[in-house]
């Protein structure tokens, strides 16, 4: 077979959670961003349901709150709304003076991390078992999300958790047409062994909030 070869990048060990996508919310540019957009009737950054902002999520004044489970990934965003946190987060370390910049991982960094250098099928290995991930099947009578403790061997040869169930994340690469970025691994809804596989892949429309989606983003170095 081909053998790829790409520079060398850091990927997060967890999805980004809620704690983490309020403080972008949060930020005051931010906050004008999307009071702006709301006023020419446009719904973005925010977790979304069927064009209205999630239950969980509530302001008060200028300031948003999320659900009482701070620590779980965040969801019902747009791939737009996890390149504008990774923008932010980029511009936040550059005033910090840390050298790094934050973007989706592509499709081939993502498996690259989920797989290992051996190309397995499953983070774990080449056997799929339902427990070993959150999905349908894990816990049959309650399908919701999970810390990545309650799945721990849901972990890539580098340590990376929860590639395979609990949210499909959105990735940098290009979908089949235009609008349509590719998402990898599997969802806590999945119910067929095939979309925990590593090499599976999904299209998805860049600007709907979707509730089985979420990201971790890479990290490279900003020093040319």
């Amino acid at each position: 077979g081909v053998i790829k070869t790409f520079p060398g990048f850091w990927i997060q060990r967890l999805e980004t959670t809620e704690k983490e996508y309020l403080q972008f919310i949060n930020d005051p540019n931010t906050i004008q961003i999307i009071d702006n957009a709301a006023a020419r009737g446009q719904l973005i950054y925010l977790p979304r349901e069927n064009g209205v902002i999630s239950k969980s999520w509530k302001r008060k004044d200028s300031t948003y709150t999320a659900s009482p489970f701070p620590d779980e990934a965040v969801r019902h965003i747009s791939f737009d709304d996890c390149v504008a946190y990774c923008e932010w987060r980029t511009a936040k370390a550059k005033e910090k003076g840390i050298p790094f910049e934050f973007t989706l991982a592509s499709e081939e960094e993502w498996e690259r991390a989920a797989r290992g250098a051996d190309g397995r099928d499953f983070p774990w290995g080449n056997s799929f078992d339902w427990t070993f991930c959150n999905s349908s099947w894990s816990f049959p009578s309650r399908k919701q999300l999970y810390d990545a403790v309650y799945f721990p061997r849901d972990e890539s040869p580098f340590s990376i958790m929860s590639m395979a169930g609990n949210l499909l994340e959105f990735t940098s690469t290009p979908g089949y047409r235009d609008q349509l970025y590719i998402g990898k691994g599997g969802a806590s809804g999945s119910l067929r062994v095939e979309h925990f596989r590593a090499a599976k892949k999904y299209n998805m429309h860049h600007s709907l909030g979707i509730g089985f989606a979420g990201f971790r983003m890479v990290a490279r170095s900003a020093i040319k």
